[in-house]
């Protein structure tokens, strides 16, 4: 028998939206994966990770944002990239936000 979620167990699922995976939630709610993926679904919570969080990020975001702030004071994409120790390509792709669209309200 299927059993409805808790606002308590809402509120975990929210907080750890987006920093947790749906599985690591699940253990947290002894509940499944797929039970937690299905509620964020359907209720519109965003379970996918951005920035230093994601599985594939090279680069803190605190040092995401040194190079943007380096590069809005004037500094070239080539001494950034020496300083920082990142190609010169991937400075303009942070700094151009072709990559890592920045905080949660600037990617809406």
């Amino acid at each position: 028998m299927k059993r409805g979620w808790e606002p308590s167990e809402i509120f975990v699922l929210r907080r750890n939206a987006g920093v947790k995976s749906a599985a690591e939630i699940g253990r947290l709610l002894n509940r499944t994966d797929l039970s937690v993926q299905m509620y964020a679904c359907l209720h519109g919570i965003s379970l996918q990770k951005f920035g230093e969080k994601h599985r594939s990020a090279v680069y803190s975001d605190a040092t995401i944002e040194r190079v943007r702030v380096m590069r809005e004071n004037g500094a070239s994409c080539v001494a950034i990239s020496a300083e920082v120790g990142m190609s010169p390509a991937s400075v303009r792709k942070y700094t151009n936000f072709y990559r890592r669209l920045g905080n949660e309200y600037e990617r809406r």
